[in-house]
């Protein structure tokens, strides 16, 4: 009792009293006192906080509180998680859709789907009493939260104070109880599927602001939705290729007039760039990939090619270096194996051995022949200069230092060799070898092809240039070999040609960018001699069905190769040991591009690729068989893998007849828009390429384009028929500008070393007609201008006729057309081109072979020229 001042209590022997001042019970008796302090002495002791009382704790209670923290703390884990997954549903609407979608599939499939719902709710239960009311109350919260930040949690990736305020931690998606083991961890399973069913349709997201879509100018989910109108676009242009015209009636600038002058400020929904994309772009577009396309070359895709652009893009990486991104690096070496082994390259070309900088030969991707060719004439440049300079012994009189290094004794010897040099290749090489030449400042000797040699290259004729150069004083460096030409996919006599090589020390690099990717099937490989050569390249974006741009270069000279490009600035260190792709080109930035080449190959497989070039190469021979035996149109030369070639011919007309007939069928079919065909020439003769493109054409689809061919040359000969003009006002402008082209003697051609003045009408060597002398351009253009006219004036010699039934064709003609689309208006005549006079004198008195080059032109009757433009106003 508090009351009492001093209660007396009695228990047993003891007698204790209540203290107010100290609020304590305190011992009656000192006696008693005493006794209990020496038993405390003799017991042990558990001090708590300083006193010196001992406190006996039972086990039970530790369990008890054991079980108490453990509640507690599974209790704060559930509590979490249900925050997470609310915070991570982005449009709760939406998940009650799926949720009623989900459940509509669950009985449709049966029992097993209820029983594992059953199983996750008494799991659930499971968790008592306690859990349910907290994940209730976090729920009520986060849907709170929720509307609140409605915008904010559309664009969650996008980590910002607003969003991490607002959301909470939304970078990891938790979709179980316990603990994730990594910080991120990928998007669920089906997440996409659920987002592009729920909003696949009409629906769209909702619109976010203009301040958020600055902030993320796309969201994941956007994103999404985005991709899978892309993927259905993919699909359907697989699908249905002649869905669209095969060619646009649109003319130069138009698309460039209907985009604006400037981009956008601010971010545009991708509904209305998808849109634009319809219109305007996709409008313009020549469809390489439809039945209707016959030009060029075959153009690579295909679904494996396309998955690996998307990783590309999304990797985000570059790889100039080994360092840079080791992965790029090591299977770009791979790939030039792999593909070289398929295509029958020579081991010695490839990566052997361990340390694959340290192997004879090798490889690297490039982006097309172009960059190919230049780099081998580069390398090989570099390689004769330096033969020569140690040949010659050249001495420096002091070190060479940075400063002098540029007025030094090599380096002006160096500017004297590169004069010499001189390249050599076919007429009917590429032009890129052209082009190449007069970026590496040397000279390019064009060497004559025949009909009789099927328009290759033969040693006799390299021979006999290389031999008169030497006597010139110049230096034969390189020889340039077509597997596959342009204009005919004809090949160079490789194997008679190799020998030439150690005759005159030259480098021969081999341009299969065309024909080598069929090498894939052993039965095509005409390549005897390629063991012999120096460099090899080929494209893999023509049958290979990689799209644009992957070309593999393969030499058996490595060290020598990459003397030409190696530098070794301090922010570029080299690994030791690793193949750097900044060594084996001009690029230093590459794109990833194994990854297509790889994915390709494990996709399809060999035998896969062995298949689509096998039946692509068989269509092309059946198209063949259908167009020859149409009446007026003759084969030119050999069918040559999935091309063959055709002219225009009625009989009794004169070779520069048929040339003027070929190339006007060629613009007429062209006009048409129903199908392409590309337009060449071969050593004076024009014809019409026909190549087969598409990877899933069909017997039917070769007849279709047959038919089509067929009405077209039907309409073509009543044109010709009825129009006197129809032929001689299309003589080609680029054949006249090629023809009067005026280029760098110091550059294309071998002139004589002697020369005092550089002639001024030295003409285009491999591009344009031929490298002859004035008057006799000047007389073959009057010939052709005289005998295009007197063909355009010539009455026909027989009626025109439908074409006889022929086998295999005779239900084509059956075919109905739509109608061709209004044609563009013609030129103004002020662009057309004045007559042209005989230009020069007779070269008979001049002596022939290059001398006819040195033609005085200050003799003989000029070119008559339009008059100047009328100055500008001012």
């Amino acid at each position: 009792d508090k009351k009492q001042s001093r209660p007396n209590i009695t228990a047993g022997r003891m007698s204790f009293f209540y203290d107010n001042k100290t609020n304590s019970l305190q011992l009656g008796d000192d006696q008693l006192k005493k006794g209990l302090e020496r038993l405390a002495e003799q017991t042990p002791k558990n001090p708590i906080k300083g006193k010196d009382e001992g406190i006996a704790v039972p086990l039970w209670s530790i369990i008890a509180v054991g079980a108490l923290v453990g509640a507690l703390m599974a209790g704060n884990c559930i509590f979490f998680n249900m925050l997470r997954q609310i915070n991570a549903k982005t449009h709760p609407a939406d998940d009650k859709k799926s949720g009623k979608s989900a459940s509509a599939s669950g009985k449709a499939s049966g029992g097993s789907k209820r029983s594992t719902s059953e199983k996750n709710k008494k799991d659930k239960v499971s968790a008592g009493s306690s859990s349910k009311s907290s994940s209730k109350s976090v729920k009520k919260s986060a849907k709170k939260a929720a509307k609140k930040n409605e915008s904010c949690r559309s664009s969650k990736s996008l980590s910002t104070k607003s969003c991490a305020s607002a959301a909470g931690p939304t970078s990891v998606k938790v979709v179980a109880v316990a603990p994730p083991k990594k910080e991120t961890t990928p998007l669920p399973k089906d997440e996409v599927a659920t987002l592009m069913q729920t909003r696949g349709g009409t629906a769209a997201l909702p619109e976010r602001s203009l301040d958020r879509r600055i902030e993320m100018p796309m969201t994941e989910e956007e994103f999404i939705l985005a991709m899978k109108r892309v993927i259905e676009f993919v699909i359907s242009y697989y699908r249905n290729p002649n869905q669209y015209p095969v060619s646009s009636a649109i003319r130069p600038n138009d698309i460039f007039n209907q985009l604006p002058q400037r981009a956008p400020d601010d971010p545009e929904r991708f509904e209305h760039v998808w849109h634009d994309f319809h219109e305007i772009i996709l409008k313009g577009c020549l469809h390489w990939q439809h039945p209707r396309f016959h030009a060029f070359f075959p153009c690579g895709r295909s679904y494996p090619d396309i998955l690996a652009e998307t990783i590309i893009s999304s990797l985000g990486t570059v790889g100039f270096t080994w360092s840079a991104n080791p992965a790029i690096t090591e299977l770009d070496t791979a790939m030039v194996n792999w593909t070289g082994r398929a295509l029958g390259i020579p081991e010695p070309f490839l990566f052997r051995g361990t340390d694959t900088s340290a192997s004879e030969g090798g490889g690297w991707i490039a982006d097309t022949a172009s960059d190919a060719i230049f780099c081998a004439i580069m390398a090989a440049r570099n390689v004769k200069i330096e033969e020569v300079l140690t040949k010659l012994k050249v001495m420096e009189d002091k070190p060479i230092t940075e400063s002098t290094r540029h007025i030094s004794k090599r380096y002006e010897k160096r500017a004297e060799i590169l004069s010499k040099l001189v390249a050599y290749g076919s007429y009917e090489s590429h032009s890129s070898f052209e082009k190449a030449c007069k970026m590496a400042c040397v000279r390019c000797r064009p060497i004559k092809v025949f009909e009789e040699h099927e328009w290759g290259m033969k040693r006799a004729d390299v021979e006999k240039e290389m031999d008169k150069d030497v006597q010139r004083g110049l230096i034969p460096f390189y020889l340039h070999c077509a597997l596959g030409t342009t204009s005919t996919a004809t090949s160079d006599h490789l194997a008679e040609l190799t020998p030439l090589k150690e005759k005159h020390k030259v480098w021969i690099h081999v341009d299969a960018a065309y024909a080598g990717s069929a090498w894939v099937v052993e039965k095509y490989r005409k390549n005897e001699g390629l063991d012999k050569v120096d460099s090899i390249n080929i494209n893999l974006h023509k049958f290979f069905l990689t799209s644009t741009s992957v070309t593999l270069f393969w030499t058996k000279r490595q060290r020598d190769y990459k003397e030409c490009f190696r530098i070794d600035p301090a922010y570029l260190k080299k690994k030791s040991g690793a193949n750097d792709n900044r060594d084996w080109g001009i690029p230093l930035s590459r794109r990833f591009k194994s990854l297509k080449v790889y994915m390709l190959l494990r996709m399809y497989g060999l035998n896969g690729m062995r298949a689509y070039v096998t039946r692509l190469i068989e269509m092309t021979e059946y198209m063949e068989t259908l167009v020859t035996k149409i009446p007026h149109i003759r084969k030119f030369g050999k069918t040559n893998y999935a091309l063959f070639c055709v002219q225009y011919h009625e009989e009794g007309m004169a070779k520069e007849q048929v040339n003027a007939a070929t190339n006007r069928l060629c613009q007429f079919i062209n006009d048409s828009h129903k199908m392409v065909l590309t337009h060449s020439n071969v050593r004076g003769h024009d014809i019409l390429r026909i190549a087969v493109t598409l990877e899933r054409s069909t017997k039917k689809d070769i007849e279709e384009s047959v038919a089509i061919f067929i009405q077209l040359l039907e309409e073509f000969k009543k044109k010709k028929a009825a129009d006197a003009n129809f032929l001689g006002a299309d003589m080609s402008s680029t054949s006249k500008e090629n023809l009067l082209q005026d280029v760098d003697m110091g550059i294309v051609g071998s002139p004589n070393p002697t020369l005092s003045k550089k002639p001024t009408n030295v003409k285009s060597t491999i591009s344009g007609e031929s490298l002859v002398g004035p008057r006799t351009a000047a007389s073959h253009l009057h010939s052709a201008l005289t005998s295009a006219t007197q063909a355009s004036t010539m009455v026909p010699s027989r009626t025109v006729t439908s074409p006889v039934p022929l086998t295999n064709i005779s239900a084509l003609t059956t075919v109905q057309l739509e109608a061709p689309p209004a044609t563009h208006p013609a030129a103004p005549a002020a662009n057309k081109m004045p007559p042209l006079a005989l230009a020069f004198e007779d070269p008979s008195s001049k002596s022939g072979g290059t001398s006819s080059y040195n033609a005085p032109v200050s003799e003989g009757p000029r070119l008559r020229t339009p008059p100047p433009p009328p100055p500008p106003p001012a």
